[in-house]
């Protein structure tokens, strides 16, 4: 189903902001194999629990945009503080942050359920925490995307160098992938023991 499978091995020396020792990406172009959107998330579902089922595998998430393999940017309106603001998304799985390893400095994480409930919180990045509400703090305050739903923050965590190695992303918010619309979403994954270090 046009598989792709590449390791996250950049640059061991340089701090990223999570780690990427034994990650892995592991993408699929369902597109072109006729899926529609039901039969992909039975795909990815059924992909999903094989994977953490596997003995060298410790730790399985889905993103929309997995680390170096692009980015998405859109605009939110935040009131009293602007509209039409660039900022990165990511829509990704509750256990994204986890596998990659990225702290989480403020608030939680969202869960499966608030992903099964097509709830919309966001985590946001340290960076746009301190763009957008600097000595304040940023949990239960709201944004809405200018061209898409409002979100309330629970969480900051850390930034990361996810576009381009030595460098950080600017402000971010991260989303949950609703369970019904995975197709196009790839899965990182944490192996255990070493991995090839090929791209």
């Amino acid at each position: 189903a046009g598989l792709l499978v590449r390791t996250l091995q950049h640059a061991q020396s340089t701090d990223l902001g999570f780690d990427q020792k034994n990650l892995l990406v592991l993408s699929m172009d369902l597109t072109t194999q006729g899926y529609d959107e039901a039969r992909a998330a039975t795909l990815y579902a059924q992909l999903g629990e094989r994977l953490k089922a596997s003995p060298v595998i410790s730790s399985v998430s889905l993103a929309e945009v997995a680390p170096f393999s692009g980015a998405r940017e859109t605009t939110i309106d935040i009131e009293n503080r602007g509209s039409s603001l660039s900022v990165g998304a990511n829509m990704v799985s509750a256990e994204y942050f986890q596998t990659l390893g990225i702290p989480v400095r403020r608030g939680r994480q969202f869960t499966e359920a608030e992903a099964r409930s097509g709830a919309s919180p966001a985590v946001i990045s340290q960076a746009m925490a301190n763009r957008f509400w600097p000595g304040v703090d940023p949990i239960g305050q709201r944004f809405k995307e200018s061209a898409g739903p409002s979100h309330e923050i629970i969480g900051v965590v850390a930034d990361i160098s996810s576009r381009q190695v030595g460098k950080f992303d600017g402000p971010l918010f991260y989303t949950p992938a609703p369970p019904a619309k995975l197709s196009g979403l790839s899965f990182v994954l944490r192996a255990n023991g070493n991995v090839p270090a090929h791209r």
